[in-house]
């Protein structure tokens, strides 16, 4: 009898994948970890259902039926399979066969910020989100990504939380290569820059992404690039297409935006952590850039990760 993938560890530790609130932008989308976990036990399976998000399963042991909008579709070992929002959809476990599965509910959401397109990876989420595909030929990738997630999770090693969301970050780009109906291949891009004044503003963007959690000013951005403020002023606007203050609020509400998923963390704290010492101030920048206030924010994002996962046993 061929032995699950990660036999020898405890798969519910994907479960905890949850507390960590991951959102991250994946190109020109913004991708949200909803709510993750396994079902492993004999006797369980889901009533015909629907969600407003997406779920992927992958199968790490045993056998069943997967039922999309009427038809049935067979899933076994390091199969995935999923649903989309919207779609009618049930799992049921062969009994001779016990059917253990890793799921994971996210949402993908186009955004309009040009900063962040990655021609390749809008590419791919694209093609995930137009592929009628709903179940994969097996992928020992994915098995892969989720054993290093528990890995990581269980560790709680210095630097664990940065590993974990670049390997959801790994898992997600897995799930799309796995239900593409056809492999994407891309052209190499060339992103060294073209000359010496878009290297600069690469210099001094990195700089921004490296240091916007800290009181910084464009004084300090110019004294790194080793040029006027006027100067690097002119050369990222004409580069980048937004100023440098502009570009470092940008940073500073993504990075408010992840932290206010976490209760623990009071308004205050987090306007100090991204640099702001005036909470009132941090609060109106929220509002004008994100249309919500951060406790709005915070209360809106709180009720969606409420939404559980059906499961009759």
């Amino acid at each position: 009898m061929k032995k699950s993938p990660d036999a020898g560890t405890r798969p519910t530790i994907f479960s905890e994948l949850t507390r960590y609130f991951l959102s991250f932008n994946l190109g020109s989308f913004r991708c949200d970890f909803l709510q993750s976990g396994c079902h492993e036990n004999r006797d369980w399976s889901t009533p015909l259902h629907q969600h407003s998000y997406f779920e992927a399963c992958y199968v790490f042991k045993g056998a069943g039926i997967f039922r999309l909008s009427g038809d049935d579709y067979p899933i076994g070992l390091q199969q995935i399979f999923l649903s989309k929002p919207g779609q009618l959809h049930e799992i049921i476990p062969l009994r001779k066969q016990p059917l253990g599965i890793y799921f994971l509910a996210f949402n993908v959401v186009a955004h309009n910020n040009p900063k962040v397109r990655n021609p390749g990876i809008d590419e791919l989420i694209k093609a995930l989100l137009d592929s009628k595909r709903c179940v994969s030929a097996p992928k020992n990738e994915i098995q892969h990504t989720i054993n290093l997630l528990n890995a990581v999770i269980s560790s709680k090693e210095l630097g664990y939380e940065r590993l974990i969301e670049s390997l959801g970050i790994k898992l997600l780009l897995d799930i799309a290569r796995a239900l593409i109906e056809k492999p994407l291949v891309f052209k190499a891009i060339d992103s060294q820059p073209q000359n010496r004044s878009e290297a600069t503003v690469q210099r001094a963007a990195l700089f921004l992404r490296d240091n916007h959690t800290r009181s910084i000013t464009i004084k300090d951005v110019a004294a790194e690039i080793h040029l006027s403020k006027r100067h690097i002023e002119r050369l990222f606007r004409g580069i980048m297409g937004t100023s440098i203050r502009n570009y470092l609020i940008d940073l500073r509400m993504e990075t408010a935006s992840r932290l206010l998923l976490d209760p623990q963390l009071s308004i205050k704290e987090i306007a100090y952590q991204i640099g702001y010492g005036d909470t009132h101030f941090f609060s109106t920048l929220f509002r004008q850039r994100v249309g919500l206030t951060p406790s709005a924010f915070r209360e809106k994002n709180k009720k969606r990760l409420k939404i559980g996962h059906r499961v009759k046993v």
